[in-house]
């Protein structure tokens, strides 16, 4: 069942930086959050990070070969007693940094394959779990996937 939770403000600021160079480029990007729903006092809401970081580079070899690599780091989530998530019994989730990296070569003209590998240093991360999650009924934190292997067959039409 889903509810609104009230009047809600989140502020925020995010910025990008992008570069470019021939058959490199690279980005990284900062999110900062100040998430709280407002009733007659101002609650922060849960399971959400101030702060977000997330940064990646690509390069092209022989116009075939594409190497790309990513990373994201999320600050730590508020949960629990002063929080929107009050019946969680944990104050928060902790921060997490997880690498992923995509290795994809053209085969012919609009044909190539690709291999993604996701948290490749298998790194162990949860997220919040639901809204009503009291470590009883509902998972106060779920588990995030471990690593894994995508190989893609991509036609571009």
């Amino acid at each position: 069942q889903h509810q609104a939770i009230g009047n809600l403000r989140i502020q925020g600021l995010q910025s990008n930086i992008y570069f470019n160079y021939s058959h490199y480029s690279a980005y990284v990007n900062y999110t900062f959050s100040n998430p709280y729903k407002i009733t007659d006092k101002k609650i922060r809401i849960g399971d959400i990070a101030s702060h977000h970081l997330n940064f990646g580079t690509n390069a092209l070899f022989f116009n075939k070969l594409n190497l790309n690599i990513r990373a994201n780091w999320s600050g730590k989530k508020p949960t629990g007693k002063e929080t929107t998530v009050s019946n969680n019994p944990l104050n928060k989730i902790d921060a997490y940094f997880v690498i992923n990296s995509a290795v994809s070569y053209r085969i012919y003209k609009r044909i190539s394959a690709q291999i993604l590998i996701n948290n490749v240093l298998n790194k162990e991360y949860f997220d919040p779990g639901v809204r009503s999650a009291n470590g009883i009924y509902y998972a106060s934190k779920l588990p995030q996937n471990r690593r894994n292997f995508i190989v893609k067959l991509n036609i571009n039409l």
